[in-house]
């Protein structure tokens, strides 16, 4: 996942200098560290299924939902934003999101984020996924804002992607057993 951040960033960098020579060669790279990162996130979730299975009232249910639909989002809008290459700004929002939804895991762990007041803070020293995704979805803002300043309106690609993050979490949440 560190892998996947820091190439993207240098991608960022590559394209906003317009190398895209560099930034060509560096995507074909970057598919198959997308690849090996969807690969992984299934193992780590399907390991933690078979290695440790949970009992029916379990919270780990819920960890391996989110851990499910993370691993879907992040594959559907990877997939996307590489058959949609050669449209710029459709393949750069989405890997944008894509990358926003690999950062869920790292967000849930900051403890020094004040908690948001929605639902129990906790379950057992679990986050609550409202308050996560809450902070995640402030991290579309500067597209938000890209998009209006750039563009005088908000993309289709960003209303889409957005729409697609913000659904699945609204399941996520609405599926939490523990939440109330």
């Amino acid at each position: 996942m560190s892998g996947w951040l820091l190439v993207f960033m240098i991608q960022t960098i590559l394209a906003a200098k317009r190398d895209y020579r560099w930034h060509r060669v560096l995507g074909e790279i970057s598919v198959v560290l997308g690849i090996l990162v969807f690969i992984s996130m299934g193992i780590v979730t399907f390991h933690a299924l078979l290695g440790f299975p949970p009992n029916l009232d379990n919270l780990s249910w819920d960890i391996l939902l989110l851990q499910m639909c993370a691993m879907i989002l992040f594959g559907l809008l990877f997939a996307f934003g590489i058959l949609l290459r050669k449209n710029a700004a459709a393949h750069k929002r989405l890997l944008l999101v894509a990358t926003l939804v690999l950062l869920q895991a790292g967000i849930g762990r900051i403890q020094w984020l004040p908690p948001l007041a929605i639902g129990n803070p906790s379950f057992s020293g679990i986050p609550n996924p409202a308050m996560i995704f809450l902070y995640l979805d402030i991290l579309l803002i500067p597209l938000f804002i890209y998009d209006c300043v750039v563009l005088k309106r908000i993309h289709k690609t960003t209303i889409i992607a957005a729409l697609s993050l913000t659904g699945v979490q609204f399941i996520i949440v609405m599926l939490w057993s523990h939440l109330v």
